[in-house]
């Protein structure tokens, strides 16, 4: 492998950032609530934000829109933006953020870091193949976290600078100016001019610290507590299962790809010999096989072993873990296997 010339090649091609990044979106749609821009001019938050052109009268908060926030996205030829608005009591903010820039910025870190000295045993690379796949799943894996915090972002823009105008409006400019006349009157230094909002505020940010925990939790990869996912009594044996079939697929995409994604690919490949050998006591679904083919489209490295691997073990074993959580527990975990005992992977 050439890390050196693999990056130049990677870092360089926008195309590649810009594949990943919409196929991040696309599987993370549904969790963040992304819709495409065309149906915005149809929902409540539009209505919410254009008020003034629309009906002229002004919002009435007891309307405000059910949802926080709402994102949309727009593919452009060589972008896709992501138009977002945060709804208030007395309105809206709305912001705009080009993605590619981000997608290459992940593309370049996880590039360059997988192109590290300690990078060959930490992360299982062997060669030039099994660089691509890396950098490829954690560029993914890092854009799908990205995307998914956005929400907490949205649902704190009002909060905060309300929060922090009080107390500092109150420090800077109320107290100095009163600062004798309260002591004078026997004022604590510390007196609370709003008890109230300052309840409110509090339970707000009990709010939104609860929405941010639960909302993490979610999206993030699941549980990390007494029921995460290395606790379940077959954890090893998924583990194993996993090592052994991403050997499986790496195998079979590379066979679907030299034979042009031919629609007889799942027949041909099940007859020949190393498929045979590397299934050997691991049933393959043919739906799977299936689903390589879905994938025509693509170049190999955008078919990720390791996800067939994992979707594999998921139909095998009937676990519900993200694949974030199930790529997170497996690097954490020694390069060895039943498979690999006593000898040194190359």
């Amino acid at each position: 492998m050439s890390p050196r010339k693999t990056i130049v090649r990677l870092v360089g091609r926008e195309k590649r950032a810009l594949r990943l990044l919409k196929r991040a979106l696309d599987d993370v749609a549904s969790d963040a609530k992304i819709r495409d821009i065309s149906v915005y001019r149809e929902t409540e938050h539009y209505r919410w934000r254009f008020w003034a052109e629309t009906s002229g009268v002004p919002p009435d908060p007891a309307k405000e829109p059910s949802e926080a926030w709402a994102i949309f996205r727009e593919d452009l030829p060589n972008d896709v933006v992501l138009r977002m608005q945060a709804n208030f009591y007395g309105g809206s903010a709305w912001i705009e953020l080009s993605l590619l820039p981000i997608s290459i910025q992940f593309l370049s870190l996880w590039a360059n870091r997988l192109a590290a000295a300690d990078a060959r045993e930490a992360f299982e690379i062997n060669n030039e193949v099994d660089y691509l796949e890396m950098v490829q799943a954690l560029v993914l894996g890092n854009l799908r976290s990205f995307l998914l915090l956005v929400p907490v972002m949205l649902y704190d823009m009002w909060d905060d600078p309300l929060v922090l105008s009080v107390e500092s409006f109150i420090a800077q400019r109320v107290r100095p100016h009163f600062r004798k006349r309260w002591r004078t009157l026997g004022f604590p230094k510390d007196r609370d001019l709003f008890p109230a909002l300052r309840k409110e505020l509090a339970k707000n940010a009990a709010n939104r610290l609860e929405f941010r925990n639960a909302w993490i939790l979610r999206t993030q990869g699941g549980a990390r507590d007494k029921d995460s996912f290395d606790k379940r009594k077959d954890f090893a044996a998924i583990i194993d299962f996993i090592r052994k079939s991403r050997n499986l697929w790496k195998y079979v995409i590379k066979f679907f790809a030299a034979h042009g994604y031919e629609d007889a690919c799942p027949t041909w490949v099940m007859g020949e010999a190393r498929f045979k050998r590397l299934s050997q006591d691991i049933p393959v679904p043919r739906d799977l096989l299936k689903r390589v083919l879905r994938k025509s489209t693509e170049s190999t490295e955008e078919l990720e072993p390791f996800s067939f691997a994992i979707e594999h073990a998921r139909k095998e074993f009937g676990f519900k873990e993200k694949r974030a959580t199930v790529r997170r527990h497996y690097y954490a975990l020694p390069r060895t296997s039943s498979s690999e005992t006593g000898k040194k992977r190359r």
